[in-house]
């Protein structure tokens, strides 16, 4: 997944919800490959503040997540 690690992590600080979201989905979508982009991706929605994160992001949160859990289990 080149998304994720083609900038330093301090290139995501400042991201809006929706940025962070289309990140996570694209991520999902390439597929995660190394337990260092599950837990790059952990960070950045942890730095979401929880007002911010709708229910269409949640479902998609829990997709990525899920796709880890089969992957990495």
């Amino acid at each position: 997944m080149k998304t994720v690690n083609s900038f330093p992590e301090s290139s995501y600080e400042g991201l809006a919800a929706q940025d962070i979201c289309k990140i996570i989905e694209k991520a999902t979508q390439e597929g995660v490959s190394s337990h260092h982009e599950v837990l790059h991706l952990a960070k950045l929605i942890l730095k979401l503040d929880p007002q911010d994160i709708d229910a269409s992001m949640q479902a998609k949160f829990n997709q990525l997540m899920g796709k880890v859990r089969t992957q990495f289990a």
